[in-house]
């Protein structure tokens, strides 16, 4: 039996995946918002801030995840790009 060979680029291993694919894709400046839950909104930011923080899509992305005013979103928002040491 062949062994299947996944490039982790392509392919989203976690739940995160599609929120880092989204956000990389941005122009910088752009955003999107998500709706967050009733319960505890600045939690899920949070989850929001740490999973983006393991996809290679985004990890030289510049960004801010922000809940709004009145707690019914989740902006994310993507500032730039960090830069890199040769």
């Amino acid at each position: 039996m062949k062994q299947r060979r996944y490039n982790r680029l392509m392919h989203a291993r976690s739940k995160w995946g599609k929120l880092g694919d989204r956000l990389a894709e941005l122009p910088v400046g752009g955003s999107f918002s998500l709706p967050a839950p009733q319960e505890n909104p600045f939690a899920y930011a949070r989850a929001i801030r740490n999973g983006l923080n393991g996809i290679m899509s985004c990890r030289l992305v510049r960004r801010s995840v922000t809940v709004s005013a009145d707690r019914h979103s989740i902006m994310v928002r993507k500032l730039g790009y960090w830069p890199t040491i040769v």
